[in-house]
């Protein structure tokens, strides 16, 4: 991608940049503000001062995801998450942390499995952790794509979500209220949040300060069926589930 970049601005092709997906160390916006070049994000990188940005407060989404997953009676919480380069990523699992820590829960390293941001991924992210000796009984994924693939291992077990097992996603995908059962997510307008950075990158290229244009926007978490009070004790979904998981090849890889 710093390629295209870089040959973008070459050939004078574009008069700025709007840079999604960003990294924690990013050379596309290292590389942009080292030449001066105007751009925007939708995110941010480890250090956000200096250029014009928008984002949604991850952190604070999260640990109200483990907050909301609490109230219903999980104590017991996992989070499949995506790889850690990707600064969005990180935010969304400190704030799964910040919350267990808010509440007094223990930290448990197990309950953390990180994977490709894909339901493939999140297939392999329910089967690690729901095959632990004391698996977690709700799954909070940092997207709506593993929630989609974690619901899929379960209903391949015989494991009723928004009982045995509960799961939320975050993105807000149109898919997820036409799963069975709909997919409880944390949501964003795309549609509003593509607006404000456009018209960011043109108040930029309008010779705006960029230190001025910077946004964080709140996430809303959108309560479907998939959510719910724990039906069975960590304990017991084990012993349901161990038969059934011996009879089946491993895929899952635990997190770092």
């Amino acid at each position: 991608m710093i390629e295209t970049v870089k040959r973008l601005i070459a050939r004078r092709k574009v008069d700025g940049f709007i840079v999604t997906r960003t990294e924690v160390d990013d050379p596309r916006i290292a590389y942009l503000r080292e030449n001066n070049f105007p751009f925007v994000t939708h995110g941010r990188t480890r250090d956000p001062a200096g250029y014009a940005w928008f984002d949604i407060d991850n952190e604070a989404a999260f640990a109200d995801g483990v907050r909301h997953l609490y109230s219903l009676g999980h104590e017991r919480i996992g989070l499949i998450g995506g790889p850690m380069e990707l600064n969005f990523a990180l935010q969304r699992r400190d704030g799964y942390r910040q919350g267990l820590e808010a509440l007094g829960l223990a930290h448990d390293p197990d309950l953390e499995n990180i994977q490709p941001l894909s339901e493939k991924g999140g297939f392999a992210g329910a089967e690690a952790l729901l095959s632990l000796e004391a698996p977690p009984t709700a799954l909070l994924c940092v997207t709506d794509a593993l929630a989609i693939g974690a619901v899929q291992f379960c209903r391949k077990f015989g494991l009723k979500v928004g009982s045995d097992v509960t799961i939320v996603g975050y993105d807000g995908l149109p898919v997820g209220e036409y799963l069975d059962p709909p997919l409880t997510t944390f949501s964003q307008s795309a549609q509003e949040a593509g607006g404000r950075v456009a018209r960011m990158l043109i108040d930029v290229l309008d010779g705006k300060n960029p230190t001025d244009l910077q946004a964080l926007a709140k996430a809303s978490l959108i309560r479907r069926a998939s959510d719910g009070a724990p039906a069975n004790s960590s304990e017991a979904l084990a012993s349901a589930l161990r038969d059934r998981l011996n009879q089946q090849p491993y895929s899952g890889r635990k997190g770092e």
